[in-house]
């Protein structure tokens, strides 16, 4: 022990470089996982949407998630809102909202924002004359390799007014 140091100390300092050390591992590992395709939307905790959006349904302004709308920037507005049984997605002029209800009463919410300006490219697929459940589809890919997949049972005018929005922001 040197002189004027407290009898725990080089034990504590042992702590701090292991913590560190076991820390700065642990980033390592991380930013690895971010540059593995698959493994990236688990790192950013996005695992709950491995499988697309499907039977997305149409719902009004005033249904969705009151967190989501405090979160609108000024000049920011909504292009059209769907949800699952409990789930929400949310097309505003610049971005997507994802809402992940979560808990028996879905007072716990995981919300991604998905900025328009980060797509590469997306496609739709439109219904079809004689299909036996009218359904759309979007699927938009990200310049990372992240691709999100939303199933719409609503018409294709609401997938229209989605896809203008996307493609006035990054073209």
């Amino acid at each position: 022990m040197r002189s004027g140091e407290k009898p725990g100390a080089p034990v504590v300092k042992a702590r701090c470089s292991a913590n560190r050390l076991f820390l700065k591992n642990v980033l390592a590992q991380n930013s690895a996982l971010c540059y593995n395709g698959k493994n990236k939307r688990e790192a950013f905790g996005m695992k709950f949407r491995d499988t697309p959006m499907q039977n997305l349904v149409s719902i009004r302004e005033k249904e969705v998630c009151a967190k989501v709308r405090e979160m609108l920037l000024e000049g920011e507005s909504l292009v059209a809102a769907y949800k699952t049984v409990r789930d929400q997605v949310v097309f505003t002029t610049h971005r997507i909202f994802m809402v992940d209800m979560q808990g028996l009463t879905g007072t716990r919410q995981e919300i991604f924002v998905l900025p328009y300006r980060k797509i590469q490219h997306f496609g739709i697929l439109t219904t079809g004359f004689g299909d036996p459940v009218p359904s759309s589809r979007l699927t938009v890919c990200y310049a990372d390799q992240h691709e999100m997949e939303f199933g719409f049972l609503a018409d294709d005018e609401d997938l229209i007014r989605v896809s203008r929005a996307i493609s006035s922001c990054i073209l």
